[in-house]
């Protein structure tokens, strides 16, 4: 499960608050929602909150809408010991923050590799795994690179402009992006130390989990199909599924991403039809594929025929699959 949020123009309302942006539209109200989904993408519940609720707040409510027999991956945003505690009869995986266990993420870990140990964490011992990837260090890379780069710009060209309060606004910059401690003022020399500290974190991360009966790289693997709700919220917000968003009442906006949730499970169990014939399909795909599925109607006199045109092979398949036909007569 995870959270996500969309920035609205709209004014301030029950629903519409200013919060973290995803998007650092942090000068407009959003409104925030969460889905929870299995590894079929098909989503087991969503409902949309308050944007100025923290994600670790809306918990309860998410575990006490998903089966009791599974098992919950969450990320970072829903880490407190009172979460953790609502669990108690579950099997759940969570990450650890970075910054507040330093201690296990300094561990020598060879390349693409694992070690585990134990740690109380969130008022209860846990089984801790710290792992290394490769691709997650890579896109980690790109991704700080691209930021640091755009901030020692920034605050280069803040002091650069002379004014008597010049250092004051670079120093208050920088630690609003957390790099107060890796580029030095006034020089804009660059901490090397530090810096290479935030590259030995790149490639790791550190999950806990209370399950014992499984392999370690079995728990790595189940906690990397959480990415799959992101996925969920990347084909709503690519696909306009959810948005834009024409509403301003609580309980109108409501109802809109309940409808959007719908609409997405829909796509999401045609997905999985399409999937058991045509093993490279993606959910964006599959929406492409719908495409090619044309609804004709002829009429002759007072009579009205109803016939299903397909444009491409995979439609076809997917006409016989669904039984488009049928559900067109019925």
């Amino acid at each position: 499960m995870d959270a996500s949020n969309m920035y609205t123009f709209m004014d301030e309302n029950d629903m519409a608050k200013k919060g973290h942006n995803k998007k650092q539209r942090y000068d407009l109200n959003q409104i925030s929602y969460y889905i929870a989904a299995n590894y079929d993408y098909i989503p087991l519940y969503g409902e949309a909150y308050p944007g100025n609720v923290h994600d670790s707040k809306t918990f309860e409510s998410i575990i006490k809408n998903i089966p009791d027999n599974s098992t919950v991956i969450f990320d970072r945003g829903y880490n407190s010991k009172s979460n953790i505690e609502l669990l108690h009869d579950r099997k759940y995986i969570g990450a650890l923050i970075q910054s507040d266990h330093k201690d296990l993420i300094k561990l020598n870990i060879e390349k693409d590799s694992f070690i585990e140990t134990s740690k109380n964490v969130y008022g209860k011992d846990h089984r801790i795994i710290v792992y290394h990837s490769s691709v997650l260090e890579k896109k980690r890379v790109i991704t700080f690179m691209k930021r640091f780069k755009k901030v020692y710009v920034k605050a280069k060209r803040i002091i650069e402009t002379g004014d008597s309060d010049a250092m004051e606004k670079a120093r208050l910059y920088l630690e609003q992006e957390k790099l107060n401690e890796t580029i030095e003022l006034p020089s804009m020399a660059i901490n090397s130390e530090r810096m290479d500290e935030r590259f030995n974190m790149f490639g790791k991360n550190a999950i806990f989990t209370n399950i014992s009966d499984m392999k370690g790289e079995e728990i790595i693997d189940l906690y990397r199909k959480r990415n799959r709700v992101e996925h969920c919220f990347r084909t709503i917000n690519t696909m306009d599924i959810a948005f834009p968003l024409y509403h301003w009442t609580t309980q109108k906006i409501s109802v809109h991403m309940f409808f959007s949730h719908i609409a997405y499970l829909f796509l999401a169990l045609i997905y999985n039809e399409v999937r058991e014939f045509q093993k490279d399909v993606s959910l964006k795909k599959t929406t492409e594929y719908l495409k090619d599925i044309k609804l004709n109607y002829a009429a002759r006199g007072k009579r009205v025929v109803e016939k299903i045109e397909c444009k491409s092979q995979v439609s076809e398949t997917i006409n016989g699959v669904m039984k488009l036909e049928s559900i067109v007569r019925d």
